[in-house]
């Protein structure tokens, strides 16, 4: 399909249940992406068309590759390590949110290596209040909690400059932008950038 000079086309043949979540391996020259319902990490290298399958613990919400190799996933009760050569994945940085429909969900690593993940609150009432929030795992494994009152996270990223975090609510339909501090991962000034009500669409 052409339209104003994008050429869209399908790549990899598989069909997931919650595909999401694409990443670029500049280093492998290779694509990442998820099957966040069925707990599978895609690799596929688009010369040979050779892909792999990485059975994790279902739902992951995201993941961030490690330059040391294996990735760090945001999984139901925090984030996780995973070693692609052993298929092991073990608990890296809980986060010990105790509440059976709230799970870490989609993240983003920024420049310094900082992965910024937030929740979901499943099955919430416009009257309950949102528990969880946008957390950040810095290099050294340590958690911080940045935001609260994100009921579903999704879409986070970053402006070219790193100066600028987006995060789109799913549940309120509105995507959010922060100024962010590059010296410290500290997004501050919570704003509206844009919302899709009348597009039924988050």
């Amino acid at each position: 399909m052409h339209s104003a000079g994008i050429r869209i086309t399908r790549v990899g043949t598989t069909r997931d249940r919650l595909g999401e979540g694409p990443i670029w391996d500049a280093e492998t020259q290779c694509l990442f992406w998820i099957d966040s319902l069925a707990g599978v990490v895609h690799r596929l290298d688009p010369v040979s068309a050779e892909r792999q399958d990485y059975a994790v613990p279902a739902p992951i919400g995201s993941m961030s590759l490690c330059r040391s190799g294996g990735a760090i996933l945001s999984l139901q009760d925090g984030f996780h390590r995973h070693d692609f050569a052993s298929g092991r994945t073990t608990p890296f940085a809980p986060l010990g949110l105790g509440h059976p429909n709230v799970r870490l969900n989609d993240g983003k690593t920024d420049r310094q290596g900082r992965f910024l993940a937030g929740t979901m609150h499943l099955h919430r009432s416009e009257e309950e209040p949102v528990v969880g929030g946008l957390f950040r795992l810095n290099p050294d494994g340590t958690v911080a909690r940045l935001v609260g009152d994100i009921a579903t996270s999704n879409g986070p990223c970053f402006s070219p400059d790193g100066r600028t975090f987006y995060l789109a609510d799913s549940s309120r339909q509105t995507i959010w932008a922060f100024d962010y501090d590059t010296a410290t991962g500290t997004p501050r000034n919570k704003r509206v950038f844009g919302s899709t009500r009348s597009w039924h669409g988050a």
